[in-house]
């Protein structure tokens, strides 16, 4: 009898273990509507149809996107973009400035020559990352230096950060700027003509043809190709430079 009592004591037990570790599982997945009404799920899914609306299933059922604020799936916390962006940010600082990131890919086609002329061969997929933030419950703002500085005003150690940041980002933008002519100007003038002309088949005519003899400027090319890797160098250059807007925001939330 005594070891029934054991069993069945350790059983219950069990079950309101298993029980209470659902009900907190549970309590961090959940929507936050427009209205503030809070719906929780066992499960939650983003879903972006090609052409219906975006919307969030839960459980058996479905809310439209436009009527969710925020949702969270245990330790990821998303936001609606809207009305600055499109779709949801994953929120990556909590604190009296929530700063939220949203990744997309992008697929562009690349064209390359062929006998018929140009044609589609493979796909060039990219990424870009935007950055969001907002106080509280409040809708999402876009994390540049105009609303950061306008919202962290008070904070000199933060407004200091933005300040090197702006200033890294206007010499960056020089550099793009100095590479991108260097580069386009001599590439257009590498080649020059000679006076002299030859036969070149063309193959979309299917007919030799006269066409003008060039030649190499070596010059004109070695700058071109110096301004695309300055291009490339103040690129990488950037990737590893201090990120300011989150040590801006981390300053902010001490």
């Amino acid at each position: 009898m005594k070891k029934t009592m054991v069993w069945v004591g350790f059983f219950i037990g069990f079950q309101i273990s298993v029980n209470a570790q659902s009900s907190e599982t549970t309590s961090k997945i959940f929507i936050q509507k427009n209205n503030g009404d809070i719906i929780y799920a066992p499960t939650i899914e983003y879903k972006t149809p090609l052409f219906k609306k975006s919307y969030l299933a839960y459980g058996n059922d479905k809310i439209d996107a436009s009527e969710v604020k925020f949702y969270q799936i245990l330790d990821d916390y998303y936001i609606n973009l809207k009305p600055v962006g499109k779709g949801f940010a994953r929120r990556i600082i909590e604190g009296k400035i929530n700063l939220y990131e949203q990744t997309t890919m992008n697929a562009a086609p690349m064209w390359g020559p062929s006998p018929a002329g140009f044609s589609v061969g493979m796909t060039s997929t990219t990424s870009h990352t935007s950055r969001y933030y907002n106080f509280g419950f409040e809708d999402a703002k876009v994390a540049n230096y105009k609303n950061l500085m306008i919202d962290m005003k008070d904070n000199e150690n933060s407004i200091a950060s933005l300040a090197r940041y702006q200033k890294n980002r206007n010499k960056r933008t020089l550099w793009y700027v100095i590479g991108g002519i260097a580069m386009v100007g001599g590439i257009l003038t590498a080649t020059k003509g000679t006076g002299e002309t030859t036969q070149s088949y063309n193959f979309d005519t299917g007919r030799l043809e006269t066409v003008e003899s060039t030649e190499i400027r070596p010059v004109n090319l070695t700058i071109g190709i110096l301004g695309f890797a300055t291009i490339i160098t103040t690129y990488v250059i950037s990737r590893k430079k201090t990120d300011h807007i989150k040590e801006a925001i981390l300053i902010y939330n001490q």
